[in-house]
């Protein structure tokens, strides 16, 4: 027995909680107790980063997703499933995961690449006279 007594209920315990969490007095004591151990802090985020590593990365996908382009991640399977998990320029599966593909001047999300497509395409600039042109010089050369 935990010393609580009979008639203790947990339900009202963990409502009173979450209810307390919400308070302004427990958020200062929380960012004073961080203040006050910076390492102990640093220490206990990395540790639970680290279990929780699945969890923290689609997180930051489904942010990353929803704050730059606007999509869900179930918008982002979709297209990844119509593209058949590859490439939309050089058709090739990735091993990671394909990046957005979007105009720089309306936004307007085009498909999914590949890192070296993508990369291939940014610095290109979305220029098409300068794509054609490396396109010709390409074909003269070969």
């Amino acid at each position: 027995m935990s010393g609580r007594g009979p008639n203790f209920d947990y339900n009202k315990r963990a409502e009173w909680e979450r209810a307390y969490r919400k308070t302004d007095r427990y958020k200062q004591a929380k960012a004073r107790w961080r203040r006050n151990n910076k390492t102990a802090n640093y220490r206990w985020t990395r540790s639970w980063v680290e279990k929780n590593k699945k969890r923290v990365v689609d997180a930051q996908l489904k942010h990353r997703l929803k704050k730059d382009y606007g999509l869900t991640v179930e918008q982002y399977e979709e297209m990844l499933c119509a593209q058949d998990g590859r490439c939309a320029v050089c058709r090739k599966p990735d091993r990671v995961r394909l990046s957005v593909d979007h105009d720089h001047n309306n936004g307007k999300v085009r498909g999914l690449l590949c890192r070296k497509c993508n990369t291939a395409l940014g610095l290109l600039g979305d220029d098409l006279p300068l794509v054609e042109a490396l396109l010709n010089y390409v074909r003269g050369a070969v």
